[in-house]
């Protein structure tokens, strides 16, 4: 069996984890806050700088005439005229 202390010339990281004092975690804490709101804003201003809608699109989304035209039901190709 391999005895992994030996193979390692240095202390076990863990170790060095416990031997950590209050102001290296702060520290530690404060730049990965830091690291973490970077990231999210630069992917958002990635994202917004990408959306890009197509024009065709752009004409299908417009807003419908809420009104509707009754002209279209007075003439119908279905009924026959009157005399």
């Amino acid at each position: 069996m391999i005895n992994f202390t030996t193979v390692l010339a240095e202390p076990c990281l863990f170790e060095r984890i416990k031997n950590v004092n209050k102001k290296e975690w702060l520290i530690a804490a404060i730049l990965t806050f830091i690291t973490i709101c970077a990231w999210v804003i630069f992917d958002i201003i990635h994202i917004r700088s990408q959306v890009e809608i197509p024009a065709k699109i752009k004409e299908v989304i417009e807003p419908i005439e809420p009104n509707l035209n009754y002209s279209i039901f007075e003439t119908s190709p279905l009924q026959p005229e009157s005399p």
